[in-house]
């Protein structure tokens, strides 16, 4: 997607700590569920969290629509340790992308946070979804 299209996109997706009943979905507040949707990648396990990747498969999570999307990006990158102004050493980068909603299969595009790391050695997480809720 163009940068200048990006840039009216305001919506996020998110598929791990930030989804609800997670640890980090507090910094969600300032958004409004939208629904549950799923992206076109798959999920590694990076630890205690997981990273969306490349892929054939579908990963589900959740979609937010921000009023503010730049103040709202600006909270999730430092969280996801993305500096727009150095990708390359970022340990996820922001990507849009398309999300189809579950409940009525509309497409919608979404920013999300895409690792940037080596996978190698990272254990792949089926069928797609983050499943381990903060105690």
């Amino acid at each position: 997607m163009a940068a200048s299209s990006a840039a009216f996109v305001d919506s996020v997706f998110v598929y791990g700590l930030l989804k609800r009943g997670f640890s980090l979905h507090h910094h969600m507040a300032q958004g409004v569920f939208a629904g549950t949707a799923t992206v076109q990648g798959a999920l590694c396990s990076v630890g205690q969290y997981p990273g969306l990747v490349e892929g054939a498969g579908m990963v589900r999570g959740e979609v937010y629509r921000f009023a503010d999307i730049a103040i709202a990006l600006e909270v999730l990158d430092e969280i996801e340790e993305y500096d727009p102004s150095n990708p390359e050493q970022s340990e996820f980068v922001r990507r849009v992308r398309p999300a189809t909603f579950d409940a009525d299969k509309r497409v919608v595009q979404a920013w999300c946070y895409v690792y940037n790391r080596d996978t190698k050695g990272l254990a792949p997480i089926k069928p797609g979804v983050w499943e381990q809720p903060s105690p």
